[in-house]
């Protein structure tokens, strides 16, 4: 079998709190997969159905890829055209900041990480440097959120760099995609790196002011457990969810002075 190395962005993610110890917590929670599964599929045909006078950008999504392990889920992306890399992570990170709100809806909490980097890939099984990389920070950070690695952060760092010069912002290359954050990791210590700002993404879907985007959140979870030991994810998720809203606030109130001065 002859296996030809790819160069892509990998994410690697897992949900919290996840109790299967039962049949009946088995079949709940295979049934919330089941539909992640879907929705991932629907959001896609439609992205592909939107893009249909755009082969280039088609192109581009047929080489991104899901499977599913139990709980966890491994996404690979081949980048066909190094060139276009940045539109090929904005894709990947819209699919999945969509899924944390999705699942979050499904009472599902994941954590992972993204990557970047080699890997080579059968219908089943993934391997490489890339992947190495992922599964060593997937399920370190201490808050429902996905992160990329520190390898993966400075990849993002030189193309974005490269790619607006003088404009380009360390803190929140793009707003509403990713930002810098200290992110609390196990060992009681701190990660500097981007995470995938989807709070902020909570305007898209909701109406109303940031109260009430922070209250779309609290009905979320105020039916789950927390598990002893899990308290402070929840706290640091609080936190971040928090203050992503107040960001975007910010950001469409100096939108909106702009256009009326």
């Amino acid at each position: 079998m002859e296996l030809t190395p790819k160069k892509g962005i990998v994410a690697l993610l897992d949900a919290l709190g996840t109790r299967t110890g039962t049949i009946e917590n088995a079949v709940a929670f295979l049934q919330s997969v089941e539909k992640i599964r879907a929705k991932i599929g629907k959001n896609l045909e439609i992205t592909l159905q939107q893009l249909k006078d755009k082969p280039e950008l088609r192109k581009m999504l047929a080489g991104l890829r899901f499977r599913f392990f139990g709980d966890t889920i491994l996404f690979t992306y081949e980048i066909i055209d190094e060139k276009r890399f940045i539109d090929y992570f904005h894709r990947l990170a819209f699919v999945l900041n969509t899924l944390m709100l999705e699942a979050i809806d499904l009472g599902i909490l994941f954590r992972g990480a993204v990557s970047i980097g080699k890997y080579i890939e059968t219908e089943d099984i993934a391997l490489g440097p890339a992947i190495v990389d992922v599964a060593s920070w997937y399920d370190k950070i201490e808050l429902f959120g996905i992160i990329t690695t520190p390898a993966g952060m400075n990849y993002l760092k030189a193309t974005y760099s490269n790619q607006y010069g003088k404009s380009f912002s360390e803190s929140e290359p793009v707003p509403r995609i990713f930002r810098l954050l200290a992110v609390p990791i196990k060992g009681d210590r701190v990660l500097n790196t981007y995470i995938f700002d989807w709070p902020s993404i909570i305007f898209a879907s909701t109406q109303g002011d940031a109260d009430e985007r922070l209250r779309w959140y609290y009905e979320r979870i105020r039916h789950l457990n927390v598990p002893k030991g899990d308290e402070c994810k929840y706290a640091n998720t609080e936190a971040f969810v928090k203050e992503s809203i107040a960001r975007q606030a910010n950001r469409e109130k100096e939108r909106s002075a702009q256009q009326h001065s």
